[in-house]
């Protein structure tokens, strides 16, 4: 697991031009240590318009990203992309996922034996994929084995705080307002948020993501760090020329 250390307040040192030591105002904040190692975080062909987001997210004055695109828009992706890119510069410490634990479609997968690891990681799933796609898998696993990427369901956030984390609700339309709420009030200080989710795609009937994409998404917000974005139209889907051409033919018929 990471080791664990204090940051901000520290024995005083300066001196004022009386000779007297200044006192240390800095904020306290408590985290985990930074990684020691180099990641080779693979490159891809973004859109422009997934550039500008990927470059603002990275901005030490943004703390929310919020992002409401179609099925095959790289919002998934891109916000993995960027927590290693601040885990890389060692602006974060370790990455949180969270999900809803809830299904899409009729099925279900019933009772799930084994512990929190077991039971969770059908759902885990998809960050499994975007870490295989931008890193080594022997960085995949090491970041794993030393405990900095953690996954949770948004159920047992309550009680926790994250200091200098990179956070991501994926999923996000899946949860009801209440639950984004709970999982934006365990922000801590210098973290990254990323709630990415499709308005089109919700399995639950109290969706509070568009609501809270609404809110968000005016002048006072942005001046505060919390940016909004949809990727909704044809060109921003880069997973595959046929799903651009799925989506041509279905969106306008929905």
């Amino acid at each position: 697991m990471a080791s664990k250390k204090s940051t901000g307040k520290v024995a005083p040192s300066a001196s004022n031009e009386n000779g007297h030591k200044k006192e240390d105002n800095s904020l306290y904040v408590h985290q985990n240590s930074k990684i020691n190692f180099d990641l080779n975080i693979r490159e891809f062909p973004w859109t422009e318009k997934q550039q500008e987001i990927i470059d603002n997210a990275l901005d030490k004055k943004t703390k929310l990203t919020l992002i409401d695109g179609i099925w095959g828009s790289g919002k998934s992706l891109m916000a993995v992309y960027c927590c290693l890119k601040l885990l890389q510069a060692k602006k974060i410490s370790n990455i949180l996922y969270i999900r809803n634990i809830v299904q899409s479609g009729s099925g279900t997968l019933g009772w799930l034996a084994g512990g929190l690891d077991e039971k969770v990681g059908p759902w885990m799933q998809p960050l499994k994929q975007k870490l295989d796609e931008l890193l080594p898998k022997s960085q995949v696993d090491r970041l794993f084995k030393d405990g900095r990427i953690e996954c949770l369901p948004i159920s047992l956030l309550r009680g926790t705080s994250y200091n200098c984390y990179g956070i991501i609700i994926d999923e996000i339309g899946c949860a009801s307002k209440e639950e984004i709420l709970l999982a934006l009030s365990r922000v801590g200080n210098f973290s990254h948020i990323f709630g990415v989710g499709d308005s089109w795609q919700v399995d639950v009937k109290d969706s509070g993501f568009k609501e809270l994409y609404d809110i968000f998404d005016d002048e006072e917000s942005r001046e505060n760090g919390v940016f909004a974005y949809e990727l909704q139209e044809e060109m921003d889907v880069m997973r595959s020329e046929f799903l651009k051409f799925v989506m041509k033919k279905v969106k306008p018929r929905i």
